[in-house]
């Protein structure tokens, strides 16, 4: 396993599970306060609901508000972008998506594009341009899982 540099944050994929109560979350926790109870014990969460869908403004503000300082999040670019229009004439929904989860403020530590398989490495080039215009500031992350990414010539 390669060298591990800084902090590591170690968190979930999501924390919106009714089946944690009991065994995770005190019996009688109310949904509402997931987030809160989740917070307690770990550093970070993926959300991942975000694939789905963008949020409501009024959402990434309240999980900033229900989380302590040093709190971090990542979360994932909605489907609509990366799966549903592969980029192409994505840039304004990304930019509305970024947006909104800037309202995180400090505690957003990464959003990730995730692509279908079918995004093969002769996208490279659109790929490059559609990440040079998102917005500056948030860290971006990108998984790609066709396997003709797997080349040293394409991680330069």
């Amino acid at each position: 396993m390669g060298e591990v540099r800084g902090k590591l944050l170690l968190g979930t994929q999501g924390f919106a599970f009714d089946d944690w109560v009991g065994p995770f979350y005190p019996a009688g926790t109310p949904k509402s306060a997931y987030l809160e109870q989740y917070a307690q014990r770990f550093p970070t969460v993926e959300i991942d609901s975000t694939f789905y869908g963008s949020p409501r403004a009024q959402v990434v503000q309240g999980w900033r508000e229900r989380t302590p300082d040093g709190f971090r999040f990542a979360a994932k670019f909605p489907k609509l972008i990366t799966h549903d229009k592969k980029l192409e004439g994505a840039q304004g929904d990304a930019e509305a998506f970024v947006g909104t989860m800037q309202a995180l403020g400090d505690k957003l530590a990464v959003l990730t594009l995730q692509f279908a398989y079918d995004f093969t490495p002769d996208r490279r080039e659109e790929l490059e341009r559609f990440l040079a215009a998102l917005p500056k500031g948030p860290r971006y992350a990108v998984e790609l899982r066709n396997r003709g990414w797997l080349r040293p010539d394409l991680g330069e």
